[in-house]
């Protein structure tokens, strides 16, 4: 690949949207975004009429199923083309919200192993929240889902636990 992948992760989708529209107004003008949910299948199971509650495992594996379509259809096309992605989110996001919702590590990693690693990397973390966004990103949807059947957890706590994780990973 000879191009460029630029990972943002973080809790807060119009954080993220903010950050990736700022790399692109700061020298990544021609960049491509390459957002969650290009495959359509958390739009797709937001509208369910099913009831039932699926585990942030479930969660995850649907998320590295939508990453590897955004991987095949919009960021190595891109990058063999020579261009720059922005990828918002990319995998940390999703190891941050697995372990806050008590999934193992390794297993995680072996999940996202797919993922080739990005040239650039930013965290977003975020105190508070940003203005009413139409968006909603992968933690959010994520943690209303699986919040409350998760160890009990509610939707805000798990979107703490995911910051303070992703918090972590910005220590290392």
């Amino acid at each position: 690949m000879t191009g460029r992948l630029i990972a943002i992760d973080g809790t807060v989708s119009a954080a993220l949207h903010a950050a990736a529209r700022a790399l692109r107004a700061d020298g990544y003008k021609g960049a491509r975004v390459s957002e969650w949910d290009a495959s359509r299948i958390f739009a797709e199971l937001a509208e369910a009429d099913d009831q039932s509650v699926p585990s942030a495992r479930v969660l995850l594996l649907l998320y590295a199923t939508d990453l590897a379509y955004r991987l095949k259809t919009e960021i190595r096309p891109a990058l063999e083309e020579g261009r720059t992605v922005i990828a918002a989110p990319y995998v940390r996001t999703a190891l941050a919200f697995g372990r806050a919702a008590g999934l193992r590590g390794v297993w995680l990693h072996n999940l996202f192993s797919f993922a080739p690693p990005a040239n650039e990397s930013h965290l977003i973390t975020h105190e508070g929240h940003l203005a009413a966004s139409h968006h909603v990103g992968f933690v959010e949807a994520a943690s209303r889902m699986a919040g409350h059947a998760q160890r009990g957890l509610s939707h805000d706590r798990v979107l703490q636990r995911t910051a303070t994780f992703m918090k972590k990973m910005r220590q290392r």
